[in-house]
């Protein structure tokens, strides 16, 4: 895995506004005294400068995967560090090793990955942590996805702008 730059560090508490407005619902799996919380969103969503500092590729069909891991006793708690490898099987039956970087911040530590849509498509993420007591969780997560027409792109960009202004 990629440790990200200072400079994309920075961008870290705007990349998790970013997300507020335009993400799926939060999945959570309980894995023992851990949670894992993960968010798939088309990459479309994100400003543009957040993507470049986060080294995602921003496009309409491209989605990006969050992950991020805290105790389950204390929910508040800053996102831990651990080793995470995810795949994702596309509607053809692909499996594809996505690429995981993480991302330091004020909240802890995230790791995200880019991955290809298709309209319509239906993506199974495989999902591998290895977590902070030196237990695994393995779990798998289904979405489908829209590729959004110009028009519905523009809109949600200014949502995000918008969002990211508080």
């Amino acid at each position: 895995m990629k440790t990200l730059t200072p400079a994309a560090r920075a961008f870290a508490a705007l990349f998790a506004i970013a997300l507020t407005g335009s993400a799926d619902a939060d999945q959570i799996v309980m894995a023992g005294d851990y949670l894992i919380h993960l968010n798939t969103i088309n990459s479309d969503f994100l400003l543009a400068a957040i993507a470049a500092q986060v080294g995602i590729q921003r496009s309409p069909d491209r989605g990006l995967l969050e992950l991020a891991v805290q105790r389950a006793d204390a929910p508040e708690s800053a996102f831990l560090p651990v080793a995470a490898t995810v795949s994702a099987v596309d509607g053809e039956g692909r499996l594809h090793r996505l690429d995981v970087r993480r991302s330091m911040s004020s909240s802890g530590t995230r790791y995200l990955a880019g991955f290809p849509i298709v309209d319509g498509e239906l993506v199974e993420f495989h999902i591998h942590v290895d977590l902070p007591d030196g237990s695994m969780q393995y779990f798998r997560y289904r979405q489908r996805y829209h590729v959004l027409c110009e028009n519905e792109r523009a809109l949600s960009r200014g949502a995000a702008v918008a969002s990211a202004a508080g």
